[in-house]
């Protein structure tokens, strides 16, 4: 193959240093032997050697990883892709507009997202193989914390062509886990309570179906230990599905209701129930709290037996139903004996710092497909991962292994994908509940 130069080009990158500009010598096939070679190896016409020697011949965009990297990582972090930009100048002197930005960002969040995706079928092979446990003589005398809880999200709704500002709300689902020996215990000395900390925490999101996500789920309880823990511990606020998926994939787990949800219900039960008097509801619902935090759920169940077929106004709590549906996992006194947490604090902030804070700012809608990108970039900077995970994850795959294909640019691509993946969800939504609501039961 024989080769000539072209000409000189100049080409402007920008860099955690600020806007380079440098000249390169391009060159081109000299006869049409040399061409056909060049593109059947190289699939390219041109070849411009400085580049490759740099590692910017294969860059998406014109800036190099690291630079993407603080991009990606300023379009999540700030409330807005116009704020993204000020950061930017006001931290490396250099221009990015918000459109770059955006593309960026889900251009590093698909990177992501397809590696949770991966992770999530490893997970599901692994748990089919059957080579999920470990030895007895291996398991780790821990305990696993699962919290799980979803979020509604405003998308733009495609499907209506001929409304293109209508949208949705669709679900957002979470999951964080931890462990007993990473948090951090001490007994507040103005008070004497025992206050916790959890130092080490990793979030999952994702927004679709049930059935995709309990995947995603027990792909993150393996990377946390699940199948070398002696002990499981699932709280949640009493959803259906969250009991299915657990039924499932943690069958020697215990589940516990959250205490601060089932609190909650009581007293808007009781609200109902005594027309909003509060001189007679807040003391019933300050008893039968109290009782359950005995774990004294069978009397609570005959004080609600008169009441247990009666359909109050203003309230969607079916008490007793919802007591006895979670009987299992209302043993509080036992749990507290053993050390176990009883409500789900961790999940909440979760929501607020991994969803709330980027993705439900005011006027805020976001299609489902590029929702999914962005979430996953904040669950991997709220578990404290994006040095250790998304940086050499990124480097490598930018840098040293295929470069991925490009995310959809056009309306009508972005619509085409999304419309793809809401009829694929949906789908599987549709599997999913037959047979297994996955509704809330109360």
């Amino acid at each position: 193959m024989i080769l000539k130069t072209q000409n000189i080009v100049k080409r402007t990158v920008i860099t955690t240093a600020g806007d380079i500009t440098y000249k390169r010598y391009t060159l081109i096939p000299a006869d049409k032997e040399s061409a056909r070679i060049l593109w059947e190896s190289e699939k390219r016409k041109s070849i411009i050697p400085l580049d490759s020697a740099i590692q910017a011949d294969n860059l998406p965009f014109r800036m190099t990883v690291n630079m993407m990297l603080e991009v990606a990582r300023a379009g999540i972090l700030s409330k807005s892709y116009q704020e993204a930009e000020e950061a930017l100048k006001h931290y490396y002197g250099v221009t990015v507009n918000d459109d770059t930005l955006r593309e960026v960002t889900n251009y590093i969040g698909k990177l992501i997202y397809m590696e949770d995706c991966r992770l999530a079928r490893e997970a599901r092979y692994i748990l089919d193989s059957g080579n999920l446990l470990c030895p007895d003589d291996q398991i780790e005398d821990d305990v696993l914390y699962l919290m799980t809880d979803g979020a509604a999200l405003n998308t733009v709704h495609h499907v209506n062509k001929r409304d293109p500002n209508d949208s949705s709300w669709k679900e957002n689902k979470l999951c964080v886990v931890f462990r007993k020996s990473g948090i951090h215990s001490w007994t507040d000395p103005r008070t004497g309570e025992t206050c916790h900390k959890i130092e080490k925490k990793e979030f999952i999101s994702y927004t679709g179906s049930i059935e995709e996500f309990k995947w995603h789920v027990l792909a993150l309880a393996i990377r946390n230990g699940y199948g070398h823990v002696r002990q499981v511990v699932i709280i949640s606020d009493g959803a259906a599905w969250i009991r299915t998926m657990k039924a499932e994939l943690f069958v020697d787990s215990q589940q516990i209701l959250d205490l601060f949800h089932l609190k909650e219900n009581v007293y808007e039960y009781g609200k109902a129930l005594w027309n909003n008097n509060q001189k007679q509801y807040k003391p019933w619902a300050a008893k039968v709290c109290k009782m359950l935090e005995r774990g004294e759920w069978k009397q609570v169940l005959k004080l609600l037996e008169p009441h247990k077929s009666k359909e109050l106004e203003g309230c969607a709590v079916n008490l007793y139903t919802y007591i006895y549906n979670h009987r299992d996992s209302l043993d509080y006194p036992e749990y507290r004996k053993k050390g176990f947490f009883v409500g789900s604090g961790a999940i909440e902030s979760g929501n607020k710092t991994v969803l709330q804070d980027r993705l439900k700012r005011a006027g805020m809608r976001w299609n489902i497909v590029t929702a999914r990108y962005v979430l996953a970039l904040k669950a991997k900077e709220q578990s404290g991962l994006w040095e250790s995970c998304v940086i050499p994850f990124v480097r490598k795959n930018l840098l040293n292994g295929p470069v991925p294909d490009k995310l959809p640019r056009g309306k009508k691509e972005i619509e085409s994908l999304e419309a793809k993946e809401l009829e694929q969800a949906a789908k599987a939504e549709k599997e999913a509940r037959k047979g297994n609501p996955s509704k809330q039961e109360k």
